[in-house]
């Protein structure tokens, strides 16, 4: 298996770790947030922005429309699946890059995005997923370099 085909796979590992931490009752089947229902669900058909793999739905029971981050720690966000993952299971800038100057450019944001997962069950959940399927750190670091364009490796 290529490099790319590689990063595709550990890509939708965490897109289905993400579901089944998201929607533990459902074991990662979509339900409308509102009213639970998910046997009516809608697939829209415009993709998320920074997500494309994941949709925006509409409940054909109460007419509802929501996206797959919806009551999440990642609503509202543009940070790809790949870059929260790395920073739930603990990534740091320095594994991004060797460059100091650069280690603290990222920091910050690596530091807000953790802020943002802490103390949530979701955090504790979707981990557990990932280390079932078998997502490291390390796996996601050239996700993460190539949507941060970071290519220097620390040594």
């Amino acid at each position: 298996m290529g490099l790319a085909s590689t990063q595709m796979a550990v890509d939708e590992l965490v897109r289905i770790a993400y579901r089944h931490a998201h929607w533990p009752r459902t074991q990662g089947a979509v339900e409308c947030p509102r009213c639970h229902d998910g046997a009516d669900l809608v697939p829209g058909t415009k993709p998320l922005l920074r997500h494309k793999a994941l949709k925006v739905y509409r409940c054909a029971a109460c007419d509802y429309s929501f996206s797959d981050l919806v009551g999440s720690p990642l609503e509202k966000t543009s940070l790809p699946l790949c870059y929260w993952a790395f920073v739930a299971l603990g990534g740091e800038a320095w594994q991004i890059n060797s460059d100091p100057a650069r280690r603290q450019e990222l920091a910050p944001a690596l530091r807000l995005v953790r802020i943002k997962l802490l103390g949530h069950r979701f955090t504790e959940l979707w981990c557990a997923q990932l280390g079932a399927l078998g997502v490291t750190v390390e796996a996601l670091i050239p996700l993460v370099q190539a949507y941060t364009g970071d290519t220097r490796r620390a040594t």
